[in-house]
């Protein structure tokens, strides 16, 4: 199935109100958006169109696969099969049609204090499991580094020993009891340029349907949304890279030293001229993924072009990184690829 018949099967508001509560009004929706810390809803989805955007953080309006691709951080092809096995019956109807209904309303997602406590509490009472390890060993990282990182094995059910309150996100109170869900895999703790857990992210075991997912409880009792926070590992001295994805981040920062921020989607970049504001660099590169796929490596260039227009002219010198074989940072630094990094030209 194509993607013109995906967008004619599902409805962008039931899709959307799975992550996110929505309120009607009229032929639109609103609701928080979950790519950043919306305190003040700004994310509109419009039945008619079937399109969707954040007034804060999204250029450009939207379609129900676009969302999902940068709401699970992935593909539109993976987008594509998890709109298939999440909406296998749904049929498209003339007109709006109320979102799906939470189970309860969305908790206000808990202070960053608090998620940064919960989680390493709940992060330290798991191990690795020996699969994972051989699994991150592939990807180039050591046992020391996964360490530091604080890579962990998942399995959702309920929570012992740790103390829980409303609005950490990927906790569910059920029956008087917490509960965390999300498919099994392995988490990766996202940190903000502090250090602090800000959110989790699982690299699923079943990736037909994407490889990653937030952990994230948003509409579910004593629930949040997780967003889709910016990873920053830190580095030793004032180089900061940009480039795809947490774990992308950690194996790229395992191998440079520098500070490395791993953005959820090309197009997510919007928060990343705050963060090098408190990171002082005085030097940026962006090293976003080599697409094979013309079209593909055409709409990152777009990105890429636009996020370097942003931070040159807040003063910040800009490179970008190239390199010939693997797609992506990561994978081409463990296979020792020869990386070029050369100066913007772009004015």
């Amino acid at each position: 199935m194509n993607c013109a018949a995906i967008k004619d099967q599902v409805r962008i508001e039931e899709v959307m109100g799975r992550v996110v509560p929505l309120t009607r009004h009229g032929t639109w929706y609103r609701g928080r958006c979950p790519f950043h810390a919306d305190r003040h809803p700004s994310l509109v989805v419009w039945s008619r169109t079937q399109t969707w955007k954040c007034l804060t953080c999204s250029p450009v309006r939207d379609d129900v696969i676009g969302f999902v691709a940068r709401w699970q951080q992935c593909s539109t092809a993976e987008a594509l099969q998890w709109l298939r096995q999440e909406f296998p019956l749904t049929r498209r109807s003339p007109g709006p049609r109320k979102p799906v209904a939470p189970s309860a309303p969305a908790a206000v997602v808990a202070a960053l204090s608090v998620r940064d406590q919960t989680y390493r509490a709940w992060l330290g009472r798991l191990s690795l499991s020996t699969a994972h390890r051989q699994a991150l060993h592939a990807r180039g990282l050591s046992d020391q580094a996964i360490q530091r990182a604080g890579l962990v094995t998942h399995a959702p059910g309920p929570v012992v020993g740790v103390s829980v309150t409303s609005g950490v996100p990927g906790f569910t109170r059920r029956a008087g009891h917490w509960y965390v869900g999300g498919p099994a895999g392995f988490l990766i703790p996202v940190r903000d340029v502090s250090g602090h857990i800000q959110g989790v992210q699982i690299r699923m075991d079943d990736s037909r349907a994407g490889k990653y997912r937030w952990l994230s409880s948003a509409g579910q009792p004593g629930g949040a949304s997780s967003g889709a926070p910016i990873h920053v590992a830190r580095g030793v001295d004032d180089i900061v890279w940009i480039t795809e994805g947490p774990l992308k981040a950690i194996v790229a920062h395992d191998r440079l030293h520098h500070t490395v921020l791993g953005i959820p989607g090309v197009g997510a970049w919007q928060a990343v001229p705050a963060m090098l504001a408190d990171l002082h660099p005085h030097r940026v590169v962006i090293a976003f993924d080599q697409d094979a796929d013309p079209a593909t490596r055409a709409a990152v260039t777009q990105h890429r072009d636009g996020l370097t227009a942003v931070l040159q002219a807040a003063g910040w010198p800009v490179y970008h990184a190239t390199w010939n074989g693997p797609k992506g940072l990561d994978d081409a630094l463990v296979a020792g690829a020869r990386m070029t990094v050369t100066a913007s030209r772009l004015h």
